[in-house]
Protein backbone atom coordinates (compact mmCIF):
# COMPACT_ATOMS: atom_id res chain seq x y z
CA UNK A 1 0.00 0.00 0.00
CA UNK A 2 1.63 3.25 -1.37
CA UNK A 3 1.88 6.14 1.63
CA UNK A 4 -0.52 9.08 -0.04
CA UNK A 5 -2.53 6.63 -1.65
CA UNK A 6 -6.50 6.75 -1.94
CA UNK A 7 -6.98 3.05 0.30
CA UNK A 8 -4.59 4.12 2.87
CA UNK A 9 -6.41 7.29 3.20
CA UNK A 10 -9.46 5.49 3.30
CA UNK A 11 -7.98 3.08 5.81
CA UNK A 12 -6.40 6.25 7.71
CA UNK A 13 -9.73 7.95 7.19
CA UNK A 14 -12.06 5.33 8.93
CA UNK A 15 -9.30 4.69 11.67
CA UNK A 16 -9.81 8.43 12.61
CA UNK A 17 -13.44 8.02 12.22
CA UNK A 18 -13.39 5.26 14.69
CA UNK A 19 -10.75 6.24 17.09
CA UNK A 20 -11.84 9.87 17.61
CA UNK A 21 -15.42 9.54 18.73
CA UNK A 22 -13.96 6.47 20.63
CA UNK A 23 -10.90 8.52 22.42
CA UNK A 24 -13.47 11.30 22.77
CA UNK A 25 -16.11 8.93 24.46
CA UNK A 26 -13.64 7.59 26.70
CA UNK A 27 -12.09 10.91 28.11
CA UNK A 28 -15.84 11.72 28.65
CA UNK A 29 -16.38 8.66 30.52
CA UNK A 30 -12.86 9.47 32.67
CA UNK A 31 -13.27 12.90 32.99
CA UNK A 32 -17.12 12.38 34.50
CA UNK A 33 -16.01 9.76 36.65
CA UNK A 34 -12.99 11.72 37.72
CA UNK A 35 -15.29 14.68 38.41
CA UNK A 36 -17.67 12.31 39.97
CA UNK A 37 -15.43 10.00 42.20
CA UNK A 38 -13.77 13.75 43.47
CA UNK A 39 -16.73 15.03 44.43
CA UNK A 40 -17.70 12.04 46.21
CA UNK A 41 -13.69 12.03 47.74
CA UNK A 42 -14.56 16.12 48.53
CA UNK A 43 -17.35 15.09 50.62
CA UNK A 44 -16.24 12.43 52.43
CA UNK A 45 -12.85 14.73 53.25
CA UNK A 46 -15.69 17.79 54.37
CA UNK A 47 -17.54 14.63 56.86
CA UNK A 48 -13.94 13.47 57.87
CA UNK A 49 -13.21 16.66 59.02
CA UNK A 50 -16.58 17.91 60.60
CA UNK A 51 -16.16 14.83 62.78
CA UNK A 52 -12.66 15.69 63.97
CA UNK A 53 -13.90 19.15 64.31
CA UNK A 54 -16.95 18.05 65.96
CA UNK A 55 -14.60 15.91 68.43
CA UNK A 56 -12.53 18.88 68.98
CA UNK A 57 -15.00 21.35 69.79
CA UNK A 58 -16.22 18.58 72.52
CA UNK A 59 -12.77 19.36 73.99
CA UNK A 60 -13.11 22.87 74.04
CA UNK A 61 -16.83 23.05 75.54
CA UNK A 62 -15.82 20.62 77.98
CA UNK A 63 -13.02 23.26 78.71
CA UNK A 64 -15.11 26.04 78.68
CA UNK A 65 -18.01 24.48 80.90
CA UNK A 66 -15.63 23.56 83.00
CA UNK A 67 -14.66 27.62 83.60
CA UNK A 68 -18.14 28.60 83.76
CA UNK A 69 -18.34 26.16 86.63
CA UNK A 70 -15.18 26.83 88.67
CA UNK A 71 -16.10 30.99 88.22
CA UNK A 72 -19.46 30.05 89.35
CA UNK A 73 -18.47 28.18 92.34
CA UNK A 74 -19.21 30.82 95.79
CA UNK A 75 -15.57 29.01 97.77
CA UNK A 76 -13.59 29.80 94.75
CA UNK A 77 -15.21 33.78 94.46
CA UNK A 78 -14.71 34.02 98.35
CA UNK A 79 -11.23 32.71 97.92
CA UNK A 80 -10.12 35.17 95.03
CA UNK A 81 -12.20 38.09 97.32
CA UNK A 82 -10.41 37.43 100.81
CA UNK A 83 -7.15 37.18 98.51
CA UNK A 84 -7.86 40.52 97.78
CA UNK A 85 -7.29 41.33 101.24
CA UNK A 86 -4.16 38.97 101.99
CA UNK A 87 -2.95 35.47 102.66
CA UNK A 88 -5.93 33.16 103.94
CA UNK A 89 -5.03 29.89 104.18
CA UNK A 90 -8.19 28.42 105.14
CA UNK A 91 -10.16 30.13 102.14
CA UNK A 92 -7.30 29.00 99.75
CA UNK A 93 -7.71 25.28 101.49
CA UNK A 94 -11.50 25.36 101.03
CA UNK A 95 -11.05 26.43 97.05
CA UNK A 96 -8.48 23.48 97.16
CA UNK A 97 -10.52 21.10 97.67
CA UNK A 98 -13.52 22.49 95.75
CA UNK A 99 -11.02 22.07 92.85
CA UNK A 100 -10.80 18.34 93.40
CA UNK A 101 -14.03 17.48 93.32
CA UNK A 102 -14.26 19.27 89.91
CA UNK A 103 -13.66 16.44 86.55
CA UNK A 104 -9.88 17.54 85.78
CA UNK A 105 -6.90 14.88 84.69
CA UNK A 106 -9.67 13.26 82.30
CA UNK A 107 -9.97 12.32 78.86
CA UNK A 108 -10.31 16.30 77.68
CA UNK A 109 -8.36 17.98 80.85
CA UNK A 110 -4.99 17.57 82.25
CA UNK A 111 -4.84 20.89 84.47
CA UNK A 112 -7.03 23.59 85.90
CA UNK A 113 -6.21 26.41 89.02
CA UNK A 114 -7.30 30.02 89.92
CA UNK A 115 -5.22 32.95 90.04
CA UNK A 116 -5.93 35.48 92.38
CA UNK A 117 -5.34 39.49 91.17
CA UNK A 118 -2.27 39.03 92.97
CA UNK A 119 -0.42 36.44 94.84
CA UNK A 120 0.09 32.67 93.64
CA UNK A 121 -2.51 30.11 92.47
CA UNK A 122 -4.06 27.43 94.41
CA UNK A 123 -1.77 24.79 94.75
CA UNK A 124 -3.51 21.52 94.69
CA UNK A 125 -2.69 18.46 92.63
CA UNK A 126 -3.96 19.17 89.15
CA UNK A 127 -2.00 22.46 89.38
CA UNK A 128 1.11 21.03 88.15
CA UNK A 129 3.19 24.24 87.12
CA UNK A 130 0.32 26.10 85.35
CA UNK A 131 1.58 30.20 84.89
CA UNK A 132 -0.27 32.86 83.87
CA UNK A 133 2.26 35.65 82.79
CA UNK A 134 1.38 39.19 83.00
CA UNK A 135 0.99 39.41 79.20
CA UNK A 136 -2.11 36.73 79.80
CA UNK A 137 -3.37 38.86 82.47
CA UNK A 138 -3.63 41.94 80.83
CA UNK A 139 -5.31 40.29 77.98
CA UNK A 140 -7.56 38.71 79.77
CA UNK A 141 -8.75 41.70 82.06
CA UNK A 142 -9.48 43.67 79.02
CA UNK A 143 -11.59 40.51 77.63
CA UNK A 144 -13.80 41.45 81.18
CA UNK A 145 -14.71 37.74 81.31
CA UNK A 146 -14.36 36.39 77.94
CA UNK A 147 -12.16 33.21 77.28
CA UNK A 148 -9.24 32.66 74.64
CA UNK A 149 -6.43 30.60 74.06
CA UNK A 150 -3.36 30.26 74.37
CA UNK A 151 -0.13 28.08 73.13
CA UNK A 152 2.98 27.66 75.47
CA UNK A 153 4.90 25.70 76.73
CA UNK A 154 5.13 24.43 80.12
CA UNK A 155 7.77 24.11 82.87
CA UNK A 156 8.88 20.70 81.69
CA UNK A 157 9.46 21.76 77.81
CA UNK A 158 6.15 20.40 76.80
CA UNK A 159 3.70 22.01 74.58
CA UNK A 160 0.41 22.92 75.89
CA UNK A 161 -3.13 24.41 74.58
CA UNK A 162 -5.03 26.01 77.81
CA UNK A 163 -7.93 28.45 78.35
CA UNK A 164 -7.67 31.54 79.91
CA UNK A 165 -10.75 33.94 81.44
CA UNK A 166 -11.01 36.43 84.40
CA UNK A 167 -13.02 36.07 86.94
CA UNK A 168 -15.61 38.64 87.89
CA UNK A 169 -17.20 40.00 90.59
CA UNK A 170 -21.20 39.22 91.01
CA UNK A 171 -22.19 42.15 92.98
CA UNK A 172 -20.22 44.55 90.63
CA UNK A 173 -19.20 42.89 87.12
CA UNK A 174 -16.63 46.09 86.61
CA UNK A 175 -14.69 44.44 89.17
CA UNK A 176 -12.70 41.76 88.39
CA UNK A 177 -11.01 39.49 91.69
CA UNK A 178 -9.06 36.65 89.71
CA UNK A 179 -8.21 34.22 86.48
CA UNK A 180 -8.73 30.59 85.85
CA UNK A 181 -6.54 28.49 83.50
CA UNK A 182 -7.58 25.52 82.44
CA UNK A 183 -5.21 23.09 80.16
CA UNK A 184 -6.34 20.61 77.64
CA UNK A 185 -5.41 16.96 77.34
CA UNK A 186 -2.77 17.22 74.62
CA UNK A 187 -2.23 13.69 74.27
CA UNK A 188 -6.33 12.57 74.30
CA UNK A 189 -6.19 15.87 71.07
CA UNK A 190 -3.39 14.55 69.04
CA UNK A 191 -4.59 11.02 68.96
CA UNK A 192 -8.20 12.60 68.07
CA UNK A 193 -5.98 14.44 65.05
CA UNK A 194 -3.95 10.94 64.04
CA UNK A 195 -6.90 8.64 64.26
CA UNK A 196 -7.76 6.53 60.74
CA UNK A 197 -10.41 7.54 58.89
CA UNK A 198 -11.98 6.97 55.83
CA UNK A 199 -9.57 8.85 53.59
CA UNK A 200 -5.77 7.02 53.22
CA UNK A 201 -2.94 9.24 55.15
CA UNK A 202 -5.03 12.19 56.21
CA UNK A 203 -3.62 15.05 57.75
CA UNK A 204 -4.74 17.90 60.42
CA UNK A 205 -3.25 20.97 60.80
CA UNK A 206 -5.28 23.37 63.60
CA UNK A 207 -4.36 26.95 63.08
CA UNK A 208 -5.19 30.30 65.33
CA UNK A 209 -6.67 33.54 64.30
CA UNK A 210 -3.19 34.61 62.92
CA UNK A 211 -2.17 31.63 60.97
CA UNK A 212 -0.14 30.15 63.13
CA UNK A 213 0.24 26.16 63.49
CA UNK A 214 -1.40 25.48 67.19
CA UNK A 215 -1.14 21.60 66.10
CA UNK A 216 -0.95 19.52 63.55
CA UNK A 217 -0.39 15.63 62.56
CA UNK A 218 0.71 16.41 59.09
CA UNK A 219 4.04 15.91 58.22
CA UNK A 220 4.20 16.52 55.00
CA UNK A 221 2.83 20.57 55.11
CA UNK A 222 4.69 22.58 57.29
CA UNK A 223 4.41 25.91 55.61
CA UNK A 224 2.34 28.01 58.11
CA UNK A 225 1.48 30.54 55.26
CA UNK A 226 0.31 28.50 52.69
CA UNK A 227 -1.66 26.63 55.03
CA UNK A 228 -3.49 29.74 56.05
CA UNK A 229 -3.72 30.93 52.71
CA UNK A 230 -5.26 27.02 51.63
CA UNK A 231 -7.60 27.07 54.99
CA UNK A 232 -8.96 30.77 53.44
CA UNK A 233 -9.91 29.09 49.88
CA UNK A 234 -11.58 26.17 51.74
CA UNK A 235 -13.65 28.85 54.11
CA UNK A 236 -16.46 26.09 55.57
CA UNK A 237 -16.29 23.27 53.20
CA UNK A 238 -13.68 21.60 50.82
CA UNK A 239 -11.94 21.27 47.68
CA UNK A 240 -9.22 19.41 45.83
CA UNK A 241 -6.59 21.31 44.28
CA UNK A 242 -2.47 19.95 43.29
CA UNK A 243 -3.95 16.46 43.72
CA UNK A 244 -5.06 17.18 46.88
CA UNK A 245 -8.29 17.13 48.61
CA UNK A 246 -8.67 19.49 51.13
CA UNK A 247 -10.98 20.69 54.35
CA UNK A 248 -11.71 23.04 56.26
CA UNK A 249 -14.11 23.95 59.54
CA UNK A 250 -14.01 26.39 61.81
CA UNK A 251 -14.09 25.07 65.79
CA UNK A 252 -16.63 26.98 67.68
CA UNK A 253 -15.90 29.22 70.77
CA UNK A 254 -12.10 29.54 69.66
CA UNK A 255 -10.74 31.38 66.63
CA UNK A 256 -9.70 28.54 65.70
CA UNK A 257 -9.53 26.83 61.97
CA UNK A 258 -9.38 23.03 61.51
CA UNK A 259 -7.55 22.21 58.00
CA UNK A 260 -7.89 18.81 56.40
CA UNK A 261 -5.16 17.27 53.56
CA UNK A 262 -5.87 14.33 51.70
CA UNK A 263 -3.42 12.79 48.95
CA UNK A 264 -5.71 11.46 45.73
CA UNK A 265 -4.92 8.02 46.28
CA UNK A 266 -7.84 6.60 47.29
CA UNK A 267 -8.97 6.40 44.07
CA UNK A 268 -5.66 5.80 42.01
CA UNK A 269 -6.04 2.26 41.40
CA UNK A 270 -9.73 2.05 40.52
CA UNK A 271 -9.16 4.60 37.68
CA UNK A 272 -5.86 2.81 36.72
CA UNK A 273 -8.06 -0.53 36.25
CA UNK A 274 -10.85 1.57 34.10
CA UNK A 275 -8.30 3.36 32.17
CA UNK A 276 -6.77 -0.10 31.49
CA UNK A 277 -10.23 -1.92 30.50
CA UNK A 278 -11.25 1.13 28.36
CA UNK A 279 -8.06 0.79 26.44
CA UNK A 280 -8.25 -2.78 25.64
CA UNK A 281 -11.86 -2.04 24.31
CA UNK A 282 -10.68 0.79 22.12
CA UNK A 283 -7.89 -1.44 20.49
CA UNK A 284 -9.89 -4.62 19.99
CA UNK A 285 -12.51 -2.38 18.46
CA UNK A 286 -9.94 -0.60 16.41
CA UNK A 287 -8.31 -3.78 15.10
CA UNK A 288 -11.79 -5.30 14.21
CA UNK A 289 -13.01 -1.93 11.92
CA UNK A 290 -9.64 -1.44 10.42
CA UNK A 291 -9.84 -4.89 8.89
CA UNK A 292 -13.36 -4.60 7.99
CA UNK A 293 -12.20 -1.07 5.70
CA UNK A 294 -9.30 -3.07 4.55
CA UNK A 295 -11.14 -5.16 2.52
CA UNK A 296 -13.99 -2.82 1.32
CA UNK A 297 -11.29 -0.06 0.51
CA UNK A 298 -9.42 -3.15 -1.88
CA UNK A 299 -12.92 -3.50 -3.70
CA UNK A 300 -12.97 0.51 -4.07
CA UNK A 301 -9.87 1.45 -5.12
CA UNK A 302 -8.54 -1.50 -7.34
CA UNK A 303 -10.75 0.52 -10.09
CA UNK A 304 -9.73 3.92 -9.25
CA UNK A 305 -6.04 2.80 -9.81
CA UNK A 306 -6.65 2.06 -13.49
CA UNK A 307 -7.93 5.70 -13.56
CA UNK A 308 -5.17 7.06 -11.68
CA UNK A 309 -2.80 5.16 -14.20
CA UNK A 310 -4.60 7.09 -17.26
CA UNK A 311 -4.47 10.50 -15.80
CA UNK A 312 -0.42 10.27 -15.14
CA UNK A 313 -0.38 10.26 -18.73
CA UNK A 314 -1.64 13.77 -19.12
CA UNK A 315 1.17 15.12 -16.61
CA UNK A 316 3.48 16.18 -18.94
CA UNK A 317 0.93 18.35 -21.23
CA UNK A 318 -0.26 15.89 -23.42
CA UNK A 319 -4.67 16.57 -23.33
CA UNK A 320 -5.54 14.33 -26.43
CA UNK A 321 -5.40 11.42 -23.68
CA UNK A 322 -8.73 9.54 -23.75
CA UNK A 323 -9.35 7.31 -20.79
CA UNK A 324 -11.54 3.84 -21.08
CA UNK A 325 -12.62 2.24 -18.01
CA UNK A 326 -15.00 0.00 -17.23
CA UNK A 327 -16.76 -0.90 -13.78
CA UNK A 328 -19.01 0.38 -11.73
CA UNK A 329 -21.32 3.53 -12.98
CA UNK A 330 -19.87 6.27 -11.16
CA UNK A 331 -16.57 4.91 -12.62
CA UNK A 332 -17.57 5.15 -15.63
CA UNK A 333 -19.34 8.87 -14.74
CA UNK A 334 -15.82 9.78 -13.54
CA UNK A 335 -13.74 8.48 -16.91
CA UNK A 336 -16.46 11.00 -18.61
CA UNK A 337 -15.50 14.00 -16.29
CA UNK A 338 -12.07 13.03 -16.75
CA UNK A 339 -12.03 13.18 -20.80
CA UNK A 340 -14.02 16.51 -21.06
CA UNK A 341 -12.16 18.08 -18.50
CA UNK A 342 -9.05 17.08 -20.83
CA UNK A 343 -10.45 18.51 -23.61
CA UNK A 344 -11.08 22.18 -21.59
CA UNK A 345 -7.98 21.77 -20.33
CA UNK A 346 -6.54 21.96 -24.15
CA UNK A 347 -8.39 24.78 -24.94
CA UNK A 348 -7.70 26.90 -21.72
CA UNK A 349 -4.11 26.30 -21.86
CA UNK A 350 -3.67 27.12 -25.69
CA UNK A 351 -5.94 29.76 -26.13
CA UNK A 352 -7.39 31.35 -23.15
CA UNK A 353 -3.75 31.25 -21.70
CA UNK A 354 -2.07 33.21 -24.35
CA UNK A 355 -4.54 35.36 -24.34
CA UNK A 356 -4.25 36.65 -20.96
CA UNK A 357 -0.33 37.08 -21.65
CA UNK A 358 -1.45 39.03 -24.45
CA UNK A 359 -3.24 41.20 -22.20
CA UNK A 360 -0.83 41.46 -19.49
CA UNK A 361 1.84 42.79 -22.36
CA UNK A 362 -0.74 45.25 -23.54
CA UNK A 363 -1.72 46.64 -19.74
CA UNK A 364 1.94 47.00 -19.39
CA UNK A 365 2.72 48.81 -22.37
CA UNK A 366 -0.69 51.35 -21.92
CA UNK A 367 0.99 52.52 -18.82
CA UNK A 368 3.90 53.34 -20.13
CA UNK A 369 2.43 55.04 -22.82
CA UNK A 370 0.33 57.27 -20.57
CA UNK A 371 3.40 57.96 -18.49
CA UNK A 372 5.88 60.09 -21.71
CA UNK A 373 2.42 62.39 -22.46
CA UNK A 374 2.45 63.85 -18.84
CA UNK A 375 6.08 64.50 -18.43
CA UNK A 376 6.21 65.68 -21.85
CA UNK A 377 3.87 68.35 -21.33
CA UNK A 378 5.04 69.59 -18.23
CA UNK A 379 8.12 69.95 -19.94
CA UNK A 380 6.96 71.72 -23.19
CA UNK A 381 4.60 73.47 -21.59
CA UNK A 382 8.55 75.35 -19.55
CA UNK A 383 9.78 75.48 -22.62
CA UNK A 384 6.97 77.64 -24.31
CA UNK A 385 7.33 79.65 -21.48
CA UNK A 386 10.98 80.17 -21.63
CA UNK A 387 11.38 81.07 -25.14
CA UNK A 388 8.62 83.71 -24.92
CA UNK A 389 11.09 85.27 -21.97
CA UNK A 390 13.68 85.21 -24.76
CA UNK A 391 15.76 82.46 -22.71
CA UNK A 392 17.52 80.79 -25.75
CA UNK A 393 20.32 79.71 -24.29
CA UNK A 394 18.38 78.12 -21.95
CA UNK A 395 16.57 77.02 -23.96
CA UNK A 396 18.83 75.00 -26.12
CA UNK A 397 20.11 73.60 -23.12
CA UNK A 398 16.67 72.39 -21.96
CA UNK A 399 16.04 71.11 -25.25
CA UNK A 400 19.23 68.79 -25.57
CA UNK A 401 18.48 67.42 -21.92
CA UNK A 402 14.72 66.29 -23.38
CA UNK A 403 16.45 64.92 -26.43
CA UNK A 404 18.92 62.88 -24.21
CA UNK A 405 16.29 62.05 -21.86
CA UNK A 406 13.69 60.80 -25.13
CA UNK A 407 16.59 58.67 -26.47
CA UNK A 408 16.68 57.18 -23.33
CA UNK A 409 13.05 56.52 -22.45
CA UNK A 410 13.16 54.84 -25.93
CA UNK A 411 15.60 52.41 -24.87
CA UNK A 412 15.25 48.85 -22.92
CA UNK A 413 13.53 45.92 -23.89
CA UNK A 414 10.13 45.21 -25.32
CA UNK A 415 8.65 44.34 -21.34
CA UNK A 416 9.34 47.79 -20.42
CA UNK A 417 13.05 46.77 -18.48
CA UNK A 418 16.22 49.17 -18.25
CA UNK A 419 19.01 49.13 -16.36
CA UNK A 420 19.67 51.17 -13.41
CA UNK A 421 22.14 53.16 -14.69
CA UNK A 422 19.75 54.13 -17.76
CA UNK A 423 17.34 55.28 -15.40
CA UNK A 424 19.59 57.30 -13.52
CA UNK A 425 20.87 58.88 -16.32
CA UNK A 426 17.00 59.94 -17.42
CA UNK A 427 17.23 61.73 -13.62
CA UNK A 428 20.29 63.36 -14.43
CA UNK A 429 18.74 64.42 -17.82
CA UNK A 430 15.47 65.77 -16.35
CA UNK A 431 17.15 67.07 -12.95
CA UNK A 432 19.02 69.58 -15.47
CA UNK A 433 16.30 70.69 -16.95
CA UNK A 434 14.17 71.54 -13.91
CA UNK A 435 17.67 73.37 -12.80
CA UNK A 436 17.22 75.32 -15.75
CA UNK A 437 14.07 75.75 -14.91
CA UNK A 438 13.77 76.28 -10.76
CA UNK A 439 18.01 77.70 -10.84
CA UNK A 440 18.81 77.95 -6.83
CA UNK A 441 15.51 77.13 -5.37
CA UNK A 442 15.44 73.55 -5.60
CA UNK A 443 18.45 71.59 -4.20
CA UNK A 444 19.00 68.28 -5.46
CA UNK A 445 20.80 65.26 -4.03
CA UNK A 446 21.65 61.90 -5.41
CA UNK A 447 23.10 59.25 -3.74
CA UNK A 448 23.37 55.14 -5.43
CA UNK A 449 24.99 52.42 -3.53
CA UNK A 450 27.86 50.59 -5.52
CA UNK A 451 27.56 47.39 -7.46
CA UNK A 452 23.94 47.85 -8.43
CA UNK A 453 23.82 50.18 -11.46
CA UNK A 454 23.18 47.02 -13.61
CA UNK A 455 19.94 45.74 -11.64
CA UNK A 456 17.12 45.84 -14.05
CA UNK A 457 14.26 48.17 -13.14
CA UNK A 458 10.43 49.51 -14.84
CA UNK A 459 11.22 52.35 -17.08
CA UNK A 460 10.24 55.87 -16.18
CA UNK A 461 9.91 54.99 -11.85
CA UNK A 462 11.95 57.55 -10.55
CA UNK A 463 11.36 60.57 -12.77
CA UNK A 464 8.18 60.86 -12.06
CA UNK A 465 8.69 60.38 -8.40
CA UNK A 466 10.98 63.39 -8.84
CA UNK A 467 8.43 65.24 -10.84
CA UNK A 468 5.77 64.80 -7.91
CA UNK A 469 8.14 65.84 -5.50
CA UNK A 470 8.74 69.37 -7.12
CA UNK A 471 4.87 69.79 -8.22
CA UNK A 472 3.32 68.83 -5.05
CA UNK A 473 6.43 69.07 -2.19
CA UNK A 474 9.09 72.25 -3.30
CA UNK A 475 7.06 74.05 -5.68
CA UNK A 476 3.99 75.28 -3.34
CA UNK A 477 6.55 76.76 -0.61
CA UNK A 478 8.89 78.50 -2.88
CA UNK A 479 11.39 75.59 -2.71
CA UNK A 480 13.30 72.87 -0.65
CA UNK A 481 14.90 70.19 -1.37
CA UNK A 482 14.82 66.84 -2.87
CA UNK A 483 17.40 63.50 -1.82
CA UNK A 484 17.14 60.61 -4.23
CA UNK A 485 18.82 57.10 -2.53
CA UNK A 486 19.15 54.09 -3.95
CA UNK A 487 20.20 51.11 -1.96
CA UNK A 488 19.74 47.20 -1.90
CA UNK A 489 18.87 45.06 1.94
CA UNK A 490 17.37 41.33 2.25
CA UNK A 491 17.48 41.29 -1.54
CA UNK A 492 15.86 43.70 -2.27
CA UNK A 493 16.61 46.89 -4.44
CA UNK A 494 14.75 50.09 -3.08
CA UNK A 495 15.02 53.46 -4.49
CA UNK A 496 13.54 56.11 -2.31
CA UNK A 497 13.05 59.93 -3.27
CA UNK A 498 12.15 62.51 -0.32
CA UNK A 499 11.83 66.06 -0.30
CA UNK A 500 11.14 68.92 2.48
CA UNK A 501 8.21 71.56 1.99
CA UNK A 502 4.55 70.85 1.36
CA UNK A 503 3.46 67.06 3.39
CA UNK A 504 1.09 65.32 1.97
CA UNK A 505 -1.48 64.32 4.36
CA UNK A 506 -2.11 59.84 4.59
CA UNK A 507 -5.42 60.54 3.12
CA UNK A 508 -4.50 62.22 -0.30
CA UNK A 509 -1.85 59.56 -0.96
CA UNK A 510 -4.48 56.95 -0.18
CA UNK A 511 -6.89 58.72 -2.54
CA UNK A 512 -4.62 59.12 -5.16
CA UNK A 513 -3.65 54.86 -5.23
CA UNK A 514 -6.65 53.60 -4.86
CA UNK A 515 -9.32 55.80 -7.54
CA UNK A 516 -8.53 56.46 -10.66
CA UNK A 517 -7.18 60.18 -10.81
CA UNK A 518 -8.95 63.07 -11.83
CA UNK A 519 -7.11 64.58 -14.81
CA UNK A 520 -3.67 65.12 -13.98
CA UNK A 521 -3.69 65.05 -10.37
CA UNK A 522 -2.75 61.85 -8.91
CA UNK A 523 -1.93 60.24 -12.31
CA UNK A 524 1.88 59.58 -11.85
CA UNK A 525 1.38 58.27 -8.22
CA UNK A 526 -1.66 55.79 -9.67
CA UNK A 527 0.62 54.85 -12.51
CA UNK A 528 3.52 53.81 -10.92
CA UNK A 529 1.55 51.91 -8.19
CA UNK A 530 -0.84 49.97 -11.00
CA UNK A 531 3.19 49.09 -12.60
CA UNK A 532 4.75 47.72 -9.83
CA UNK A 533 1.61 45.36 -8.72
CA UNK A 534 1.02 44.36 -12.47
CA UNK A 535 4.72 43.05 -12.37
CA UNK A 536 6.38 42.41 -9.32
CA UNK A 537 3.06 41.86 -7.02
CA UNK A 538 0.51 43.88 -4.52
CA UNK A 539 3.15 43.08 -1.89
CA UNK A 540 5.91 45.58 -3.80
CA UNK A 541 3.34 48.38 -3.85
CA UNK A 542 4.71 52.08 -3.58
CA UNK A 543 5.35 52.91 -0.25
CA UNK A 544 4.87 56.22 1.21
CA UNK A 545 5.84 58.05 4.93
CA UNK A 546 7.28 61.04 6.68
CA UNK A 547 10.96 60.77 8.25
CA UNK A 548 13.32 63.24 9.75
CA UNK A 549 10.60 66.60 8.46
CA UNK A 550 10.53 65.42 4.85
CA UNK A 551 7.82 63.43 2.88
CA UNK A 552 9.16 59.75 1.21
CA UNK A 553 7.99 57.56 -1.29
CA UNK A 554 9.71 54.45 -1.98
CA UNK A 555 9.53 51.52 -4.52
CA UNK A 556 11.09 47.83 -3.46
CA UNK A 557 11.60 45.30 -5.81
CA UNK A 558 13.67 42.65 -6.47
CA UNK A 559 17.06 42.35 -7.43
CA UNK A 560 17.14 41.22 -11.18
CA UNK A 561 20.93 41.50 -12.59
CA UNK A 562 20.58 40.60 -16.46
CA UNK A 563 23.26 41.46 -18.62
CA UNK A 564 21.28 40.35 -21.75
CA UNK A 565 17.69 38.92 -22.56
CA UNK A 566 14.85 38.77 -20.98
CA UNK A 567 15.00 40.40 -17.14
CA UNK A 568 12.76 37.62 -15.57
CA UNK A 569 12.86 33.74 -16.05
Amino acid sequence: MRKGSLKSKFLWLTLLVILVPLLVTNSVAISMHNDLLRDSMRTLAYHNIQHVGLTMQIFVQTANELSTDMIGNETIRAYLLAAEEGDDPEAAARAAGVLAGFPISSQFISKATVFPITGRPINNNYYSGLTLNNGQRERALALKGHLFWVLEENQQGEQTLSLVRSVRDVRNFNHQIGFVKIALNMTSLLNVLAAPDDLEQTGYTLLDEAGRIVLSTDSEKTDAEELAAMALRCGDGSLWEDNQYWAACAIEKTDWVLLGRSPDQASVSFRQTLARTLTFATLLCVVVCFAIAAIFANLVTKPLRKLGDMMATVSDGDFSQKAEVGGFSELTMLTGQFNRMNEKLDFLYNEVLRKELRVREAELSALVSQMNPHFLYNILDTLYWMAKAGRTEEVGEMVSSLSRLMRLSLSGDREGFVSLQTELEQIRCYLSIQRIRFGDQILFELNVEDGLLDCQVLKLILQPLVENAIQHGVHPVGGGEIHVRVFSGDGLLVYRVSNTGRVLRAEEIETCLSTEPLGRKGFALKNINDRLCLTYGAEHSLRYGHEDGMTYFEVVQPIVRQEGGEPFV
